[in-house]
């Protein structure tokens, strides 16, 4: 079967210097690396940081029944089967994976919803038929991503957790932010990691990536491009290097009642950071000196459009390594609107990953997209340190 590498350019042309930004195509095709099944995949986003994390991967299959989601999926992992709705799939007839990925719906976990947590029956009991999926093609890797109220009482994470045990799968979880790896906005959100009951983790980039060395103190920023290309550096907006999680497993944490923390912080460890070398594919950023770099960030800083908001906005601005584009649009009145393409950098994708008129999204669909995906920088990192924190349990 062919499948899709997460590769080093997603981009039509090299761009110029000082133009506009190169928008983003179809992704490269090559057959090496871990496979991943995509489940509920969305925009991709989750698989984008899945692969960071792992030093590169490919796509062997998706699954999503958004139509709209379906074309853009299309347009930017060309030939990867979509294998539509769960609760039909032929887990028999499918491509094996060494690593699924799952950002199942959210609308009966989150604080904005009803709160009924995983029920069978409504949007959120989706996570069923991400079990069938796992149990029925006994991956490697299991990857999940939900909203930050899945840890609440009686919101799902000890469904997850108990139905992940049944199958023979031991979890790792942790809470991380967006604004963690210097997003401009918080988003926090709940990420699982789990591995067959007695499996020791692959070093390097078979399946997990052993963390790389770096100069002691020297900031770095988790900055993945969803394209792969290199990114402009950043210093670290904290000063400091997050920490990895303490070696619990996340059973261990539940009923030791130990509350799992949104902001990991502490001192510089370069065993925890990783560098660009650890991710050939989906490149991460580093520190700089760069004068063009310390120049736009001035250049944002000074915006008066930003207000209050303007270190934000600059901090991911220097992570992803281009300005903001423009935070509204002029509506079908006139007035002006939140633009999508100012979503879509939010969320720390390439320029046009959604919002490319080629498409044929609708804004609506453009931002209900944007809306309920992943930030992979955020998942490259929160992946990061659940990797870290197995390797500790496994060797402490």
């Amino acid at each position: 079967m062919t499948t899709t590498r997460f590769h080093v350019s997603t981009r039509r042309g090299a761009g110029t210097r000082g133009g506009p930004p190169d928008a983003a195509g179809p992704v490269a095709v090559a057959a090496e690396g871990p496979r991943i099944g995509s489940l509920c995949s969305g925009y991709g986003g989750l698989d984008l940081g899945a692969a960071a994390a792992l030093g590169g991967a490919h796509l062997a299959w998706v699954a999503d029944t958004d139509p709209d989601i379906a074309r853009l999926l299309a347009a930017r992992f060309p030939q990867v089967p979509n294998l539509g709705e769960l609760a039909a799939a032929d887990w028999d007839r499918a491509a094996a994976v060494d690593v699924i990925t799952a950002g199942f719906p959210c609308q009966d976990i989150s604080a904005a919803g009803r709160g009924a947590g995983i029920v069978k029956g409504n949007r959120s009991g989706v996570w069923k038929h991400v079990v069938r999926a796992v149990r029925r093609l006994r991956p490697r890797l299991v990857l999940l991503e939900n909203v930050a109220a899945l840890r609440w009482k009686g919101r799902g994470l000890d469904t997850v957790l108990a139905d992940l045990a049944q199958t023979g799968y031991d979890a790792h979880w942790c809470s991380v932010r967006a604004s963690d790896v210097g997003a401009c906005h918080r988003r926090d959100r709940v990420f699982v990691a789990a591995h067959p009951r007695g499996q020791r983790q692959r070093t390097g980039n078979t399946l997990t990536p052993t963390p790389c060395r770096r100069t002691p103190g020297a900031p770095e920023r988790h900055g993945l491009r969803p394209g792969g290309r290199r990114g402009h550096p950043a210093a670290d907006p904290t000063g400091g290097c997050p920490a990895a999680p303490a070696a619990h497993t996340a059973g261990q944490r539940r009923h030791q009642g130990q509350r799992e923390p949104t902001r990991i912080t502490g001192r510089s460890d370069p065993a925890r950071r990783r560098g660009t070398a650890a991710h050939p594919h989906c490149t991460l950023t580093g520190p700089t000196t760069s004068p063009d770099r310390a120049a736009g960030a001035h250049t944002t800083r000074a915006d008066p459009r930003w207000g209050a908001y303007a270190e934000a906005i600059h901090r991911w601005a220097a992570v992803v390594g281009r300005p903001a584009p423009a935070p509204t649009e002029p509506g079908r009145t006139g007035r002006p609107r939140l633009s999508a393409a100012f979503v879509e950098w939010m969320m720390g994708l390439e320029p046009g990953w959604v919002t490319d008129p080629d498409l044929g999204l609708s804004r609506a669909a453009q931002l209900r997209a944007l809306g309920n995906g992943v930030v992979p920088q955020q998942a490259a990192h929160a992946f990061g340190l659940l990797f870290h924190d197995r390797a500790q349990a496994q060797d402490p």
